[in-house]
C-alpha cells in the first residue's frame, strides 16, 4: 500500500532525503518507552486502534499545542495548519458520511476524520509522526503535508498523486484500515495466523514468524509490511543496522510515550451500553457467562469499555466456559490466575467437554503466558471451600476422604489438584464416593451410615445424644451430593445387627453390645463385619440403662423390660462407682419394651402417697415395712 517506514528517530532539525526515505525528528519523551514491552504481533489493542470517540477537535488541538508550541517563522506547523476538506459519502461497514467545509484545522480534520471511519484520533495523530514528522515538526513543508499519512506511497514507485492533501491523506489513510478490517481474507497479513513478516524491504534482511493477534496490528502490517529487528529495538530512540526498519516501532513507541500503554482493551471488553463482557480472541469475542469466570480472568487485567463498533467487527464465539486453547492446539482448564493442561481428549471428556468445541477460542501466547502454569489436570481436585471431588464423564462426584477415592471407577492418573468449586460448577453432581464406616451428614442434621454400597439413616437426634459421629468419622457433603446418595435400605432407629446375629447400640461413650437385657423387639438393620469393627464396640460391666433420644426419662434395662429409675442417685449406686451405660433409643423403640417396676434406691425410707407407713428399700425393689 505505501513505501516502507525506515523513518528514524534522528536528532536532526529539518527533514532530509536519505535513500528516497524520510528521517523524522522526535523529542525525547518524559517517560520513554521500554522496548521489551514491544510485541509484534500485538502492536496495539483494537479497542484503541478503532476508538473513533478517543479525542475530540478541541483535545486534538490542546495535544498540538503542547507538542509544538513554536514554529519556525515562514513554516505552518500542524497545529496552525488549515485546509479544504470535501463531502464524502457514508459506505458500509467503512466510513460514515463526511461534510466537506471551506476550510477545517488540522485539529478538526483529525477529530472529524476519526469519528466518521472510527479510527482513534490518537491513531491519526501517531501515523502523522510516523510517517511525516508533523505532529513535532518545526519547519515542514508542503510536500509532507501532502503525503502526510504516506497513503498511496509504494517501496517501488512514486506516490500516487491523486491522494495528495492532507484531509485526502488522512480520510483515505483511516478508510483504509477499515477495508482491512472489514475484508481481513483479502489481504496477506491476518489475525490469528502465523504471518511472515519481513524485516527490511531487501529480501536479503530476511523475516521473522509473527502471530498477529488483532486486526488492528494486521492492518498496521498490511499498511506498513515490516517489524523492527533486533537493532531497531535496541536502539529505541535510534537507528539500527542496514536492515533495520522503523515504521511500525515508532508507532508502537510514539504512542506508547504520548498516550500510554497500546494495550488497554486488548483482552476483556464490554461497551458502554451493554454489561455483557467479553475476551477477544485473535479471530472472534466470547461472552464471559458469569462473574466467577470473570474473576478468574484477572491476569489478563480489568474490563475495558470499548466502542459498540469495535465489538461488532469481531463475531461472536461460543460462550466462554472454564476451557481455552492455545496456538499449539494445548487445551487448558483455567481459575484464579492459574491454568492446567488437558492431557489427552479423554480427560476432556470426563471434564464434560469435547476436543473439537474451541475453534475461535484460542488464546495468543502473550494471554496464555499470564497465567501461571498449574501443571496437568487432574480428574481428582479438592476446592478453597473445603470440599473433594473425583470427576468422571461429566459429572462430578464429592470424595469423603482418601481411603474413599479408592471407590472410583477409574484412579486418577495425575495427583490431586486444587481449585475453586467454581471452576467445576458447569459440571453435574453424582453420588459421593462414600467408604464403609463414614457418616454423611444431612443440611438437616440427620445422616446416612454408608456399609458397602448402601446406607443407613439416622437420625439428627441419635447422632447428637450419641457418639457414633465421633466413633465413625463424619462430613458435611454439599446437599446435591447428599440427594444423589442411593435410598436409605434402612434406618437405625436403636441398635445395629452383627453378622452373627449380635445386637450393638449407641450411647454417648460409644458403642456397646446389647445382651439379653434388652428384648427382641429392640432391633435394626443388619450391618457388615467391616462396619462393627469400625464401630469398635464395647461390653458393658454394670448396669446398662436406655433412654429415648427426645425424652429424658431414665429406665433401667434388665431381664427383658425397662424399669423407671428415680433419680440419678439410684443410677450411680447402682453403677458402684463404675462407668454408666446409656443406650439411646427412638422413642417408638422405646415403648416396645416392657414396663417393669421402678428401680427404688437401696438404703432408703419411702411412703406410699396412699398412706402413712414408712419402708426400707433393700435392694432395688424390695421394701421393708419399718415399725
Amino acid at each position: 500500500m505505501r513505501r516502507a517506514s525506515l523513518f528514524v528517530a534522528a536528532v536532526c532539525a529539518a527533514a532530509m532525503v536519505v535513500t528516497g526515505l524520510v528521517a523524522v525528528e522526535s523529542a525525547t519523551p518524559a517517560q520513554a518507552a521500554t522496548a521489551s514491552d514491544f510485541t509484534a504481533g500485538n502492536i496495539i489493542s483494537d479497542a484503541l486502534f478503532f476508538d473513533g470517540g478517543a479525542m475530540g477537535a478541541g483535545d486534538v488541538q490542546a495535544f498540538l499545542d503542547a507538542k509544538r508550541p513554536t514554529c519556525t517563522p515562514g513554516y505552518t506547523c500542524l497545529k496552525s495548519y488549515t485546509t479544504a476538506t470535501t463531502d464524502q459519502p457514508a459506505e458500509a461497514g467503512l466510513c460514515s458520511a463526511y461534510t466537506g467545509r471551506a476550510s477545517e484545522t488540522a485539529a478538526q480534520v483529525i477529530a472529524n476524520v476519526g469519528a466518521a471511519c472510527g479510527i482513534s484520533q490518537r491513531v491519526l495523530l501517531v501515523l502523522l509522526q510516523k510517517e511525516q514528522g508533523l505532529v513535532t515538526a518545526t519547519a515542514p513543508t508542503d510536500a509532507r503535508y501532502r503525503t502526510a499519512t504516506g497513503f498511496a506511497c509504494p517501496d517501488t514507485a512514486p506516490c500516487d498523486a491523486q491522494y495528495y492533501g492532507f484531509f485526502n491523506q488522512v480520510y483515505r489513510a483511516a478508510r483504509q484500515f477499515k477495508r482491512y478490517a472489514a475484508n481481513p481474507a483479502s489481504y496477506s497479513y491476518r489475525a490469528g495466523r502465523v504471518n511472515a513478516v519481513r524485516f527490511h524491504p531487501n529480501t536479503a534482511c530476511g523475516s521473522g514468524q509473527v502471530y498477529i493477534e488483532n486486526q488492528a496490528t494486521a492492518g498496521l502490517y498490511i499498511y506498513t509490511p515490516y517489524q523492527p529487528n533486533a537493532s531497531a529495538l535496541g536502539s529505541l530512540y535510534g537507528t539500527g543496522d542496514s536492515c533495520a526498519s522503523y515504521g511500525n516501532r515508532n508507532f508502537w513507541r510514539d504512542y506508547t510515550d504520548w498516550f500510554g500503554s497500546t494495550q488497554f482493551g486488548a483482552n476483556l471488553v464490554r461497551s458502554a451500553g451493554d454489561p455483557a463482557v467479553y475476551l477477544l480472541t485473535a479471530t472472534a469475542k466470547h461472552h464471559v457467562q458469569d462473574g466467577t469466570i470473570l474473576d478468574s480472568l484477572n491476569v489478563l487485567g480489568g474490563v475495558a469499555y470499548v466502542a459498540q463498533s469495535v465489538l461488532d467487527m469481531r463475531p461472536t464465539g461460543a460462550p466462554l466456559g472454564r476451557f481455552f486453547r492455545g496456538r499449539d492446539g494445548s487445551i487448558w482448564l483455567f481459575d484464579k490466575g492459574w491454568r492446567f493442561h488437558v492431557t489427552d481428549c479423554a480427560m476432556l471428556t470426563d471434564w464434560g467437554r469435547d476436543c473439537g468445541e474451541f475453534g475461535s477460542m484460542t488464546l495468543a501466547d502473550s494471554q496464555l503466558g499470564k497465567f501461571v502454569d498449574g501443571g496437568d489436570l487432574s480428574t481428582s481436585y479438592t476446592t478453597a471451600e473445603g470440599s473433594w471431588f473425583y470427576v468422571r464423564a461429566g459429572v462430578r462426584h464429592e470424595v469423603f476422604d482418601a481411603g474413599s477415592l479408592a471407590l472410583a471407577p477409574v484412579a486418577p492418573t495425575t495427583p490431586t489438584i486444587h481449585l475453586r468449586d467454581a471452576a467445576g460448577a458447569a459440571l453435574g453432581i453424582g453420588a459421593p464416593l462414600v467408604r464403609t464406616g463414614a457418616v454423611v451428614r444431612g443440611p438437616a442434621g440427620d445422616g446416612r451410615v454408608v456399609d458397602g454400597g448402601r446406607n443407613l439413616a439416622v437420625s439428627a437426634a441419635l447422632l447428637t445424644g450419641t457418639r457414633l459421629t465421633s466413633t465413625l468419622a463424619t462430613r458435611s457433603l454439599d446437599p446435591r451430593s447428599v440427594a444423589a446418595m442411593p435410598a436409605a435400605a434402612g434406618t437405625v432407629s436403636s441398635v445395629v445387627v452383627g453378622p452373627d446375629g449380635t445386637r450393638y447400640g449407641f450411647t454417648d461413650r460409644g458403642t456397646v453390645r446389647i445382651d439379653a437385657r434388652f428384648p427382641a423387639s429392640v432391633t435394626g438393620p443388619q450391618v457388615s463385619a467391616e462396619l462393627v469393627t469400625a464401630l469398635a464396640p464395647q461390653t458393658p460391666a454394670g448396669p446398662v440403662f436406655v433412654r429415648s433420644t427426645t425424652a429424658g426419662d431414665l429406665f433401667l434395662a434388665e431381664g427383658g423390660k425397662r424399669r423407671a429409675v428415680s433419680s440419678m442417685d439410684t443410677v450411680y449406686a447402682l453403677a458402684a462407682g463404675g462407668p454408666v451405660t446409656v443406650v439411646q433409643v427412638e422413642q417408638a423403640a422405646l415403648d416396645a419394651i416392657p414396663l417393669g417396676g421402678p428401680v427404688l434406691t437401696p438404703g432408703r425410707v419411702v411412703k406410699s402417697a396412699a398412706g402413712p407407713d414408712l419402708f426400707l428399700v433393700d435392694g432395688t425393689s424390695t421394701l421393708r415395712h419399718v415399725v
